[in-house]
């Protein structure tokens, strides 16, 4: 019996110390975050990304991609809910930096993307 107790904690710590660390999940974003994502952004493909923010839902909507839901995984980083993309923002004097990643290698779409900001 103790074998067995020893070996389930074993497990259980081997598996827990091999978790890297990633995406927070239930990420909270604060009110001055949101003031940095929501927003209008030009993109170098021509296209517009509009992050839009209904409730407690966070939004991104393209010509080509469409609107879809994206959630907080990080301060400043999005990941679409049902998608492959992530939306990392970074705040610069009188504008805004995104960048769209792919989630799963190789990356389907990696661009460097600038915006006007909110």
């Amino acid at each position: 019996m103790k074998c067995s107790a020893l070996a389930a904690a074993t497990g259980c710590i081997l598996i827990a110390g091999c978790s890297a660390p990633g995406p927070r999940e239930g990420y909270y974003l604060t009110p001055l975050e949101t003031l940095d994502v929501v927003g209008t952004y030009p993109l170098s493909n021509g296209d517009t990304l509009r992050i839009t923010r209904e409730h407690s839902r966070y939004w991104a909507q393209t010509g080509r991609i469409g609107k879809v839901e994206i959630v907080p995984v990080d301060s400043l980083v999005f990941a679409e809910k049902a998608g492959m993309l992530r939306y990392t923002f970074t705040p610069l004097p009188f504008t805004t930096e995104v960048r769209i990643d792919g989630l799963a290698p190789p990356n389907a779409y990696s661009a460097l993307l600038k915006g006007a900001g909110p």
